[in-house]
């Protein structure tokens, strides 16, 4: 028999509770995706999933980083595969 601790663990990887938090969750609020350093260089970029989504990270000309969608609009393709 588990322990209550254990059910406790168990229920944070409920599928379920994972597809609300993408649904209800994460598209509205700020999601940590990794270190800045990950695109350290103007042009550099990298491909990540949020929320079920796929998009594209980038270091601008300036300096900033950029969040885009990883999808061809024309073909429903991903962009950038890798970094």
């Amino acid at each position: 028999m588990r322990s209550q601790q254990e059910q406790l663990y168990a229920s944070y990887y409920d599928p379920e509770l994972f597809e609300r938090e993408n649904d209800l969750l994460f598209p509205r609020t700020w999601v940590n995706t990794g270190s800045a350093n990950r695109i350290s260089g103007p042009g550099d970029a990298i491909p990540v999933t949020v929320a079920g989504l796929p998009l594209i990270l980038l270091r601008d000309e300036d300096g900033r980083i950029q969040g885009f969608h990883n999808v061809c609009r024309h073909r429903g393709a991903r962009i950038l595969q890798e970094p």
